[in-house]
């Protein structure tokens, strides 16, 4: 349903439910094995977090300059 959502939606807004998965990934791991991730997961996650936003931010950026060169056209 993501891959639809992605397909069909904004990007900058359905991206925010594919991060949330780490979140909830980690809590149900908690919840249900009593179990936390490794120290690499609690360094990683975040960086790809990072990654990823500041891929839809630029993403972002550019297609307001591309509307806005459309527009001035």
């Amino acid at each position: 349903m993501l891959t639809s959502a992605l397909r069909l939606g904004n990007v900058s807004s359905v991206i925010v439910m594919d991060y949330s998965q780490f979140g909830w990934a980690m809590l149900w791991g908690w919840l249900v094995f009593d179990q936390l991730p490794p120290t690499a997961t609690w360094i990683g996650a975040p960086v790809i977090i990072a990654a990823g936003l500041i891929i839809v931010w630029r993403e972002h950026r550019l297609h307001l300059e591309k509307a806005a060169g459309a527009a001035g056209s």
